[in-house]
């Protein structure tokens, strides 16, 4: 069974949205994008299961975001 078969609740945290952790008020996302990752693996035990990017369209042209996707 894969690590991935056991994920009941997954994360997005993004450079592009900030938000408050689910589980508390720590600040996620946007300009903390490593803190944030940080936060919920040691925080409220959560595993990394992707980091990449993803890419959004602005009225002033293409926006590139780093995305995390995290699971527990």
């Amino acid at each position: 069974m894969s690590d991935q078969a056991e994920v009941n609740h997954v994360v997005h945290i993004s450079t592009n949205i900030g938000v408050s952790c689910e589980h508390c008020s720590e600040s996620i996302g946007v300009d903390r994008f490593a803190e944030s990752i940080n936060h919920y693996i040691n925080e409220h035990g959560y595993k990394l299961l992707h980091v990449g990017q993803e890419t959004s369209e602005g009225s002033d042209g293409l926006w590139h975001h780093s995305v995390a996707v995290l699971g527990r």
